[in-house]
């Protein structure tokens, strides 16, 4: 090569002319819609659109992974070059920048013309589906007192205030409580933990009732994850005791002791899992920790940088 061109390769890159190829040759693309390419293409971009045509109204879209420009409107799907010299620093920059438009935006890294294609069919079918609504699988309201109680939203709003009191009463009684067995504890955790168990059983018969075939229940994973809760709740509240007894166990048994209190203590760490039930009744927190999972990423890689400054 000249030294120009060395030159160039080496430094900044000169202006780049962008092509699209027509069933007569190559054609370029006009002032505008050219810098607009050129600036996507060096910002790391995978996908640019841009306004082609006659009266410069269809939206093109061009993938540089693929280097193809794609027409929504007539569905034909053509060539484009670049045609200009790009430098060694502007490869990299551009490569970095593909790294940083992909943890931004969360799309997939050098996002190819048949992954886009492909997630927008899975988007255009999501549209289709209908939302999973568990009513569908109750009995109608109109003949089942079940089905009016489960969805009126008195029980509703009353199931979310529960949810939240036993949540806050877990923290307070992991603080205050000591005893492995709740038979041992104190007059209020014993009542407390009495309540919590008739309500929550009240509430998934409540629901278990209102389902039109009975078996359905288990595809609702919402009962399903409910029920587990339930269950380990009776079996510490109810089951446990009684089993103990009729087993001779002994409380002076310090081998005993130490084996219960494990158990125990993995059975009380399980209902923590109750906190996932208020993303039933509180959408708005799933969405703020899915955003917030988004962002993570972003995070990390500006701590990192900030640290490699540092």
């Amino acid at each position: 090569r000249s030294v120009p061109a060395l030159f160039g390769c080496l430094g900044r890159s000169a202006d780049a002319q962008w092509q699209w190829q027509h069933r007569t040759g190559w054609k370029g693309y006009d002032a505008w819609n050219n810098a607009r390419i050129e600036a996507a293409y060096k910002k790391g971009e995978s996908l640019v659109r841009v306004k082609s045509g006659k009266a410069k109204t269809t939206a093109m879209e061009l993938f540089f992974a693929d280097m193809v420009q794609f027409d929504p409107k007539t569905r034909n799907l053509r060539k484009i070059r670049r045609l200009g010299l790009e430098s060694i620093c502007d490869r990299l920059t551009r490569r970095l920048g593909s790294h940083w438009v992909a943890i931004k935006s969360g799309r997939p890294y050098r996002l190819t013309f048949e992954k886009y294609q492909r997630q927008r069919l899975q988007y255009l079918q999501s549209l289709d589906e209908k939302e999973y609504d568990v009513s569908q699988l109750y009995q109608d309201a109109a003949k089942s007192v079940w089905t009016r109680i489960a969805l009126h939203p008195f029980f509703l709003t009353s199931t979310a205030l529960l949810v939240v009191t036993n949540c806050i009463w877990i923290g307070y009684e992991a603080d205050t409580n000591t005893e492995a067995l709740i038979w041992n504890s104190e007059t209020r955790f014993l009542v407390m933990e009495q309540i919590f168990c008739a309500l929550f059983s009240l509430e998934l018969l409540v629901r278990l009732m209102a389902f039109k075939r009975k078996h359905d229940c288990v595809k609702d994973w919402w009962f399903v994850f409910d029920a587990v809760l339930v269950l380990l709740m009776v079996g510490e509240a109810w089951l446990v005791q009684p089993i103990m007894e009729a087993a001779g166990y002994k409380p002076t048994d310090e081998v005993g002791a130490l084996a219960v209190l494990r158990i125990m203590k993995i059975l009380k760490i399980t209902r923590l899992a109750r906190f996932a039930r208020l993303f039933k009744f509180f959408p708005e927190m799933l969405t703020m920790l899915r955003g917030i999972g988004r962002a993570m990423a972003s995070v990390i890689v500006t701590v990192v940088l900030i640290g490699l400054l540092l």
